[in-house]
């Protein structure tokens, strides 16, 4: 867990980031090229989605519309195959060549009707309002993560309550009753002025506003001295009161207060004592801020205990380009996932063992890495970016 100095033997440092820099702009044009190669694929009308599971028609689109086809329809079988997976949804069953028919059996109140969608394609306006608003939100989080890590304290904390409030308002203010109906609001709505409400301050498909609040909370953290620990025993104490008043007090509502409240009033309070990630309340960020740090800190304490071991550095290393690495996993993935189309294979468990073979290179990229840099490639450039070069402890001989 050394922490070596950045020794440069160029008169200008910044050509060490040249390579970087060709790599990140790499990523957005691999990126691009995809989004445009992607406009040529199938359309069948409707998609599932993991929560609700495979069989089950949770977004529709013109074709399927068209057709007959209703959201939360059950189907049983796709050209008379019955199947219980995305698996087979989504590599085996359903005929993806354009303008192919395919036949969905579908058990409707109790009925079976059989509905016959053919096949389009996409298309590029399509994809851009899908895939678009992903490489637009990632440089808003980089940019608004780039803007505060220079603030001080004091501004990161009244900008996380800020975060929290502005949330808290629209969850108040505007609702369906309002005017705007949020739920069927998706991805594509995010060029219009309702959208880019939702999506930026109410916990859309693409949310800023309140989930930027962990990212300062982060940034807060990181400049504490953590290697200290009666600052760590107090960290772990503070997040366990916070974690444990957030839980008993949403415990006590559903189980104590609930029972003896109408209908209308369960309405409007539960979502305030939910710790549910998909309405990020005050509770849920305490809780899960709170869980964080206790996290983090269980990990330093556990890291200490076994600092001599050789293995533990490797994942040191790791972490230490955790920026590097998770813009690196992007086109690590349109790689693999290009390759194995090229190739004619299948993807069946490409989750598991595409993570896994990220997480190998991750960990040897990294240690060869942080055997001549202290950090990570992009911390580097972030840093080297943000701090004033006559303070700049980076680049100092």
């Amino acid at each position: 867990m050394n922490d070596k100095k950045f020794t440069s033997p160029l008169k200008q440092p910044w050509a060490y980031f040249v390579p970087v820099f060709l790599t990140t702009l790499a990523v957005f044009i691999l990126y691009g090229i995809n989004i445009v190669k992607w406009r040529n694929s199938p359309d069948f009308g409707w998609r599932a989605m993991y929560e609700s599971g495979p069989n089950v028609a949770a977004d529709l689109f013109e074709r399927a519309e068209a057709a007959g086809l209703r959201i939360g329809d059950n189907i049983t079988a796709i050209n008379g195959r019955a199947y219980s997976t995305f698996e087979e949804l989504f590599f085996e069953i359903r005929d993806e060549r354009p303008g192919a028919v395919n036949v969905y059996t579908v058990k409707r109140d109790g009925q079976e009707v059989e509905i016959s969608i053919t096949n389009g394609r996409l298309g590029l306006p399509r994809v851009l309002r899908r895939s678009g608003p992903l490489l637009f939100l990632g440089f808003v989080y980089f940019m608004i993560g780039a803007f505060f890590v220079t603030a001080s304290n004091r501004k990161l904390w009244i900008s996380i309550i800020a975060a929290m409030v502005i949330f808290s308002v629209f969850m108040l203010i505007v609702s369906g009753e309002r005017g705007v109906e949020w739920d069927s609001i998706g991805p594509a709505d995010l060029w219009y002025l309702p959208g880019i409400i939702y999506h930026f301050s109410f916990c859309g498909i693409y949310p800023v506003f309140p989930w930027i609040g962990f990212i300062l909370i982060g940034i807060w953290l990181g400049r504490r001295d953590l290697k200290n620990p009666d600052l760590r025993k107090k960290l772990l104490v503070a997040s366990l009161a916070v974690v444990m008043f957030t839980e008993g007090v949403s415990w006590i509502y559903f189980h104590k207060i609930i029972p003896k409240l109408s209908i209308s009033y369960i309405n409007s309070l539960s979502s305030w004592f939910i710790i549910d990630p998909w309405e990020p309340l005050p509770l849920f960020f305490l809780s899960g801020a709170g869980s964080a740090i206790i996290v983090i800190c269980l990990s330093l304490v556990f890291a200490e205990k076994f600092r001599s071991a050789r293995w533990l550095s490797l994942f040191v290393d790791a972490g230490q380009a955790t920026l590097t690495l998770y813009v690196a996993h992007i086109p690590f993935g349109i790689t693999w996932v290009t390759v194995m189309d090229l190739l004619k294979l299948e993807y069946p468990l490409f989750p598991i063992w595409g993570a896994v073979s990220f997480l190998i290179v991750a960990i040897i990229f990294s240690h060869q890495w942080k055997k001549h840099f202290s950090k990570g490639p992009l911390e580097l450039l972030t840093r080297h970016f943000l701090t004033p070069p006559k303070r700049h402890p980076l680049f100092q001989r």
